[in-house]
């Protein structure tokens, strides 16, 4: 976000020399999400996934989503792409080729295990919130319990 002379405020996505400069605009209403090893960007515009090189070329769609999470090994993602009645975002995993591994899973702040074969998830219920543990590879839950903001230990 980048505030204007005027005042006016913009979700623009710029790119800024680290020696100082001009900030060079890349895309209106864009958020960029780098690779764990920064050799491309997931692109989240208007609910579409797009996978670009670093330096923003050659953009392709991949999904409808938001809010990707990349997996540690940089070939896979997590996204969300609705939200179920309890207001929790409905998860979905694919590969860069945008072909899902699975999906209609509940649960929002996604934090991947080191090795990257599970996912950590919260999930609101009204009688109170679940961490739950997820297997990457299938989208079963391994296991759950009470808890708030998942984190994984290294």
């Amino acid at each position: 976000t980048i505030t204007a002379g005027d005042g006016s405020i913009s979700n623009a996505l710029h790119v800024m020399p680290v020696t100082g400069g001009e900030a060079e605009m890349i895309a209106e209403e864009t958020t960029a999400h780098w690779s764990p090893d920064g050799s491309a960007v997931l692109l989240e515009h208007d609910g579409v996934l797009s996978l670009a090189a670093v330096d923003f070329s050659g953009p392709r769609d991949l999904v409808n989503g938001f809010l990707p999470v990349w997996a540690p090994d940089g070939r896979s993602f997590v996204y969300a792409y609705e939200h179920d009645a309890d207001a929790n975002p409905v998860l979905a995993v694919a590969d860069l080729e945008g072909t899902t591994v699975w999906s209609g899973v509940p649960g929002s702040l996604p934090t991947w295990s080191p090795d990257g074969t599970r996912l950590a998830v919260e999930v609101y219920r009204p009688e109170t919130p679940v961490i739950q543990v997820i297997d990457v590879a299938s989208g079963s839950v391994v296991y759950e319990l009470e808890g708030r903001q998942p984190a994984w230990r290294p």
